[in-house]
């Protein structure tokens, strides 16, 4: 497993990951996506919405409680343009304690940090689709099929003791004028969760639904998330690649 350990059968990290769609949904909740950018805020593009990215290295951007920041300009990340960071917890004096800082220290590397209050999560997702402007629409999804893509490789360091949880989405709707996310979510399709740094190479047809009635479709690929659970954290992604079956990278 690569450092990943199962965790499909774990009532507790479905129940996790079921926050990530109103995590995502501002319009939902009212927060503003433009609080917290900091670092040069290059503005929307690349469909983020109307998120303020920070573009260059290094480049550094906090969010407000239960908000989203977005770093862009990812050259350096297989296929994926720009990443957008996001927390959430239902208890509102909760979520004032959580916390998440996203940065782009070098080229091809992402680090998270914070702090998670109980019952919240944090995380960032890595973008594959093209969406419109105002992120209210998917114009393109990720087929990976169609590229010879059958896995994802990635190095993680430093990650929290709980671990860092992989998870993809696929296409659900075209049109998402409620939130981002609702174009893409439910269902997560889960691989697992890493408490050890290191390589991690993710074969996309062990990534899990937790709705057994949508089956992965690698045609209509959006992005892949990586979250973390309750407590303190700082962790880093890097070496991002997708792969064909004989493990060589596929590039743009």
């Amino acid at each position: 497993m690569n450092g990943f350990a199962r965790l499909i059968a774990s009532g507790s990290v479905i129940t996790i990951y079921l926050f990530v769609a109103s995590a995502c949904s501002n319009s939902d909740h009212g927060s503003s996506k433009n609080q917290g950018a900091s670092g040069g805020s290059s503005g929307a593009r690349n469909g983020s919405g109307d998120l303020s990215c920070v573009s260059g290295v290094p480049a550094t951007t906090t969010a407000a409680p239960n908000g989203l920041v977005c770093v862009d300009g990812l050259t350096e990340f297989s296929f994926a343009s720009y990443a957008v960071a996001y927390s959430w917890n239902d208890c509102a004096s909760c979520a004032a304690e959580t916390t998440v800082t996203l940065s782009h220290p070098e080229a091809g590397k992402l680090c998270l940090s914070g702090h998670v209050a109980d019952g919240g999560i944090a995380g960032f997702n890595l973008e594959l689709a093209r969406r419109n402007p105002d992120a209210t629409e998917i114009l393109e999804t990720f087929d990976a099929d169609a590229r010879g893509i059958t896995q994802a490789a990635f190095t993680v360091d430093s990650p929290p003791r709980a671990g860092v949880s992989l998870l993809l989405h696929i296409l659900r709707q075209t049109a998402c004028p409620d939130g981002a996310m609702k174009c893409d979510y439910p269902p997560n399709f889960v691989y697992g969760t890493s408490t050890d740094a290191g390589p991690i190479v993710a074969p996309l047809v062990s990534f899990i639904s937790d709705d057994s009635s949508v089956a992965l479709n690698t045609h209509e690929l959006v992005d892949f998330l990586f979250q973390v659970g309750p407590g303190d954290y700082d962790f880093c992604i890097h070496d991002f690649r997708l792969l064909d079956s004989k493990n060589k990278e596929v590039t743009p």
